[in-house]
């Protein structure tokens, strides 16, 4: 070892003990936020730019959380030498060997994908060399998944001519950021159309196309915000009898592609109730409660029900009023020919008439 003598001109180079730091050990995720199933470059950084001797033996190990994992394939750039094992889908980062030269840095740069949304710390070994321990280096990828998309038929049954509001629900609750570029088509199922006049509603901004009697729902250029859902509503009718299955494209956003939402809107046939010019009553069953004075009809005379229904209508005629005749009925039974059994298939009209 050396005296330091504080009277310049004392002491020479030689008798001077030169001592070394440990090199710099950082990494870091660029971006540092990404969305599902994205890519983030890794960058190690070993800086030995504070010492005058090279570091040898560099070596350290990052085993990658639960959520991230190599790309595949690998992109892999090293700059430290050495040996850097690294495989695509797996998790472990192992170099060992390297070099960094005096007054210098390196670094090391693996792409790495999200596969798991969250906030994900990553923490390395220690990075040792022939300085000595260095100790680890962190930092955090957060992971955004694509938003939730939806859609729902309300109701999800109607008559042919009656209207159904169709519901979508792009839901970014779960992500940290704004999901920007919104974008889905909906081609309605033959036998449902748009509403005329379109009756519409949007929260998510952009651009939605919905044009009265068309079959094609679209939206462009939307915007739902970090934590946030958004919807769309758009009043869709029946022309055709069935269960029609409807699905959209993807919704697709800055986030990534979302998969296509889909609901059934169920179109039944519906059986009115008719009152002839006459006495007054009542018909009931089904549902159907209507009130019949002088050929006018009041109150709920109309009902749909599921293909195949048996349905039994009962007329009872007021005080002072008679029931004579029904029709459009498959049968009529009961003591005065009260009760009238149809079977619906189609969207059918019985006819009452009390005297």
């Amino acid at each position: 070892g050396s005296v330091y003598d504080p009277v310049t001109g004392n002491n020479s180079a030689e008798d001077l003990d030169v001592i070394n730091q440990l090199p710099g050990f950082a990494k870091a995720f660029s971006p540092d936020l990404i969305a599902l199933g994205d890519v983030s470059t890794l960058t190690f950084t070993i800086d030995n730019s504070g010492n005058s001797v090279d570091a040898t033996a560099l070596a350290f190990t990052d085993n990658l959380p639960v959520g991230i994992r190599v790309a595949a394939p690998p992109v892999i750039v090293n700059g430290c030498g050495g040996s850097l094992s690294i495989t695509a889908g797996r998790t472990l980062i192992d170099f060992e060997g390297g070099t960094v030269g005096a007054n210098a840095s390196c670094t090391i740069a693996v792409d790495v994908i999200g596969t798991v949304a969250g906030s994900h710390l990553n923490t390395t070994s220690d990075l040792t060399s022939s300085l000595g321990n260095s100790g680890t280096a962190s930092d955090t990828l957060t992971v955004n998944p694509q938003p939730g998309f939806t859609k729902e038929f309300g109701p999800d049954t109607i008559g042919i001519g009656q209207v159904s509001t169709l519901s979508f629900i792009i839901d970014n609750s779960g992500s940290s950021v704004d999901a920007t570029a919104l974008a889905f088509t909906d081609n309605l199922p033959a036998g449902v159309l748009v509403t005329t006049p379109p009756v519409t509603a949007n929260t998510c901004g952009g651009t939605l196309t919905a044009g009265a009697g068309t079959g094609a729902i679209t939206l462009a250029g939307g915007l739902v915000g970090a934590g946030a859902s958004c919807s769309i509503s758009v009043d869709v009718t029946a022309t055709d009898l069935g269960a029609h299955l409807n699905t959209t494209s993807e919704l697709v956003s800055s986030l990534g592609s979302s998969n296509p939402a889909s609901d059934t809107l169920n179109v039944i046939p519906t059986l009115t109730v008719v009152g002839l010019s006459g006495g007054s009553g009542t018909v009931t069953g089904a549902g159907i409660d209507c009130t019949v004075n002088d050929g006018v009809s009041s109150g709920d005379c109309s009902e749909s029900v599921a293909v195949g229904t048996l349905v039994t209508l009962t007329a009872a005629a007021d005080p002072g009023s008679e029931f004579p005749v029904w029709g459009g009925c498959d049968f009529v039974h009961g003591v005065s020919g009260e009760l009238c059994d149809i079977t619906l298939n189609i969207d059918s009209t019985v006819t009452v008439a009390f005297s």
